[in-house]
């Protein structure tokens, strides 16, 4: 079942996301181009929309609700992906993923794999699919959805610490890396809350 032709597309992305650093145009061109070729799926080329900082993508996404986006495509890592998640959550509008990150972990699991151009044509050949979403608060942080998962204690310190110029430069290995660098410490203690009952980790 194909889906739907949309008349007005949005494809937000980050410049600085693995695949995209350094040539992003380039990438950008052969993205549109596979998206182009996907007969019946988009109606016009998308808009695109660059991020310029940590954060933006979500803003960019509710922007492109309220200008009347019936599509948003989000091409970046797996962080990129979540921030226009959270833009489009409790929403009508769909979103579409092409992966071009370090690990690109959804794009992995829901099958779209981690090739830009075979992602983009396998997305024109989906249908839409409403999902749950996750929630998750923490302290005084606003409250933020998830996809496909939210870690905690090692995972999410391991996640918090990865060099950004490591990863630049050994993508995956720089998780490894930060992995290894927590052996000799201690995690901070940590607690859930469900049903408003607390649980201490």
């Amino acid at each position: 079942m194909r889906i739907a032709t949309y008349q007005r597309p949005v494809l937000i992305y980050n410049p600085q996301a693995g695949k995209l650093r350094g040539n992003h145009e380039r990438m950008l061109h052969r993205t549109t181009e596979a998206l182009a070729r996907a007969s019946g799926f988009l109606a016009a080329p998308p808009r695109l929309m660059p991020t310029a900082e940590a954060g933006h993508a979500n803003d960019l996404a509710r922007d492109a609700v309220k200008e009347g986006a019936d599509l948003v495509i989000a091409l970046g890592g797996d962080g990129t992906i979540n921030e226009v998640a959270n833009g489009l959550a409790l929403t009508s509008v769909p979103l579409g993923i092409l992966p071009a990150g370090t690990a690109n972990v959804l794009a992995m699991e829901i099958g779209l794999g981690s090739g830009l151009e075979r992602a983009a044509s396998r997305l024109a050949n989906t249908s839409t699919k409403r999902i749950a979403l996750g929630k998750i608060a923490a302290g005084s942080l606003e409250p933020r959805y998830f996809v496909l998962m939210a870690g905690v204690g090692l995972d999410a310190k391991i996640v918090q610490d990865v060099s950004s110029p490591l990863k630049n430069k050994i993508g995956k290995g720089a998780y490894w890396a930060a992995g290894f660098s927590q052996l000799p410490r201690r995690l901070a203690q940590f607690g859930i809350w469900k049903s408003r009952r607390a649980h201490r980790c």
